[in-house]
């Protein structure tokens, strides 16, 4: 089964809970869980999000990126494992290296699949 990336856009309560991230949406009242080892990458995208750090701990241990972005949606920083997470070193630096054609050629392609 393909690992889930998480995207939190809404108010939340995010915590860990029996190896499980529990996600409590303040807006609906609603409650949601995803274990651990199914989840790929958490994204947080709104400014009133709360995390435990027993949390974000877990997600390192099991080497899952928690991004977060800013008021414009875009990413600002992410936190990851330090040990084990080198291979997204350099697919950063990869993309960091890109040349700007390579660049503006892909970002070409993404805007041609998104229409």
């Amino acid at each position: 089964m393909p690992k889930e990336t998480i995207v939190i856009t809404s108010e939340s309560d995010i915590y860990l809970m029996d190896n499980q991230m529990v996600i409590k949406i303040a807006d609906d009242n609603l409650q949601y869980s995803r274990a651990i080892e199914d989840i790929h990458l958490v994204m947080i995208d709104h400014h009133s999000v709360h995390l435990t750090v027993p949390l974000i701990n877990r997600l390192s241990e099991n080497n899952i990126a928690v991004v977060f972005c800013n008021e414009k949606h875009i990413p600002t920083a992410m936190i990851m494992d330090l040990e084990s997470n080198k291979l997204q070193n350099k697919y950063f630096r990869f993309q960091l290296e890109a040349s700007k054609p390579l660049k503006k050629q892909l970002w070409k392609r993404i805007i041609e699949a998104k229409l």
